[in-house]
């Protein structure tokens, strides 16, 4: 695993457990110059990518009632959007 992929999930881990959202552990794999990070919750997906040149992409799946795919790809630039994400990922629920 790359240097700034192991310093990306210590990040994404501080930010969680500063935010109070639980940490759950991600399927990993290294994949030529990108370590890939993935997250599933039910019918929801999340796939975050970090490159040697630390760029870091992320999709974010969900299967719809009707059985469509919702999809969004996108760039995670700041702590903001991490949480955003992970609030998508595993919502709170008032059950």
């Amino acid at each position: 695993m790359t240097r700034y992929a192991i310093d990306w999930i210590k990040e994404i881990n501080s930010v969680l457990n500063a935010n109070k959202l639980k940490w759950v552990t991600p399927v990993i794999v290294v994949n030529g110059g990108k370590v890939i990070f993935k997250w599933t919750n039910g019918h929801r997906k999340l796939t975050v990518f970090v490159s040697d040149a630390g760029s870091v992409d992320y999709t974010k799946s969900a299967v719809t009632i009707e059985g469509k795919v919702n999809k969004e790809d996108g760039k995670l630039i700041d702590q903001n959007q991490i949480v955003d994400l992970w609030n998508w990922l595993y919502p709170i629920t008032d059950e």
